[in-house]
C-alpha cells in the first residue's frame, strides 16, 4: 500500500500553470466578439479572472481594453498559460516561441491537426508534439474548447454556456461536494455544467482535452485528486490512450473515496468512426473497457443524464453507511433514502 501511494505521488504532473495560472497570454486575440478569438478573451475578462491577461496580436494596440503585444517575447512577464487560437499552420511556431520564453502551459483551441485527414494535418500534429516534448510543456488540445477553473475563476473558453450564464458560476447554496468534468469532446465538457448548474451542483474544473497531443484525460484527474478541490469526476471518453494509467488513477480515486463516473463512447462501429473524426481518438473494444471499469471500481454510465443523476447522489446525499455498496449495486434505493439510483 505504501509503495502504491509513493508511486502515485512520484508520477503526478503539476498542472497548476494550466488550471490555476497566475497570468495568461491569449495568442490570436481579437476585439471582435462575434468570432472565437474575440469571444474567448471577452469571456475570460467578463468572468473575473484575477490575474494579468496579455492579448497577443499584430493587428491591434488595445483589445477589450487591455494593452496588446505583437509577440510573446514582448509581454512584460512570463505568463503561466498561453491560450492559442490562431490558424493551425502557425501553431507549432507560436508554441515554440512560448517554450523559448519559459511559458509552462498552453491550451490550444486551434483545429486542423490529427482529427483531419491528409499529410499536412499529420505533419502539423507531428511538429506540435515535437515542440511539446522539447520544452516539456503542459498542453491541452489541440482542437479543444478550452479549460475552466470555476473556483478561481479562470474561464478560458469561448463556449456560450459560460459566456451567457446569469448569476454566479457556483451555487449560492453550499454544502454539496464539488464535481470536475474532463471530456475528450469539447462541447460536452461544458454541457455537463449547463445541465447540472440548475440542480445546484457545484463544479470546480471543466476541461476539454481535444486531441491530447500533450496531456491525456487521466493526467487531469490525477492532478485534481492531489489538488483536493474536486470530489466527484465525470469523464466523457472516446479512448483511453494509456490503460495502465486508468488502473493507477482509478485505484488512487478509490483510496480517496472519490468516484469516477465514466461514459465511454465508440461502442458501435459508427461511434468508433465518429470518435476518430472528432478528436483523433481510437475507440477500443467496449468489453475490454467494461472489464477494466469493473475491476478498478469505475462507475460506467450510458449518457449525460445518467451521469449527472449519479453525481447528484454522491454530491448531495449523506455518505452511504458501511456495507451499503452491495445494496446500491443492486440498484435499490440510495442509502440516504432519496431514491436516486446508481
Amino acid at each position: 500500500m505504501l509503495c502504491s501511494v509513493f508511486r502515485n505521488r512520484m508520477t503526478t504532473t503539476d498542472l497548476s500553470p494550466l488550471l490555476s495560472p497566475r497570468s495568461i497570454a491569449v495568442i490570436g486575440a481579437s476585439p471582435d466578439k462575434e468570432i472565437i478569438r474575440g469571444r474567448l478573451l471577452h469571456v475570460l475578462t467578463a468572468r473575473g479572472y484575477p490575474g494579468n491577461i496579455y492579448p497577443i496580436t499584430r493587428s491591434h494596440a488595445v483589445v477589450h481594453g487591455l494593452p496588446a503585444y505583437a509577440s510573446i517575447d514582448d509581454v512584460p512577464e512570463v505568463p503561466d498559460l498561453a491560450i492559442v487560437v490562431i490558424p493551425a499552420a502557425n501553431v507549432p511556431e507560436a508554441l515554440e516561441a512560448c517554450g523559448r520564453r519559459g511559458v509552462r502551459a498552453a491550451a490550444i483551441i486551434s483545429s486542423g491537426f490529427a482529427e483531419e485527414v491528409g499529410a499536412a494535418a499529420a505533419d502539423r500534429e507531428r511538429r506540435l508534439r515535437e515542440v511539446i516534448a522539447r520544452h516539456k510543456l503542459l498542453v491541452s488540445g489541440p482542437n479543444s474548447e478550452g479549460v475552466a477553473n470555476l473556483l478561481m475563476p479562470m474561464v478560458g473558453t469561448f463556449t456560450p454556456v459560460l459566456e451567457h450564464v446569469e448569476g454566479p458560476l457556483l451555487p449560492e447554496v453550499g454544502g454539496g461536494r464539488r464535481i470536475a468534468v474532463v471530456s475528450q469532446s469539447g462541447g460536452v465538457a461544458f454541457a455537463y455544467y449547463n445541465r447540472g448548474r440548475p440542480r445546484q451542483l457545484a463544479f470546480s474544473y471543466l476541461v476539454s482535452t481535444g486531441n491530447e497531443a500533450g496531456l491525456e484525460a487521466l493526467d487531469y484527474v490525477d492532478w485534481m485528486l492531489d489538488d483536493g478541490r474536486a470530489d466527484i469526476f465525470l469523464l466523457y471518453l472516446e479512448t483511453i490512450r494509456t490503460p495502465a494509467k486508468l488502473a493507477r488513477v482509478a485505484d488512487k480515486a478509490a483510496a480517496a473515496g472519490k468516484p469516477l463516473i465514466v461514459a465511454k463512447m465508440g461502442r458501435s462501429e459508427a461511434g468508433r468512426r465518429a470518435a476518430i473524426s472528432h478528436t483523433a481518438a481510437l475507440a477500443g473494444a467496449s468489453e475490454v473497457y467494461d472489464a477494466m471499469f469493473r475491476h478498478h471500481g469505475v462507475i460506467a454510465a450510458d449518457d449525460m443524464d445518467e451521469m449527472l443523476d449519479i453525481a447528484a447522489a454522491f454530491a448531495l446525499c449523506p455518505p452511504a453507511p458501511a456495507g451499503a455498496s452491495r445494496c446500491c449495486r443492486r440498484r435499490a434505493a440510495a442509502p440516504c433514502g432519496c431514491r436516486t439510483r446508481w
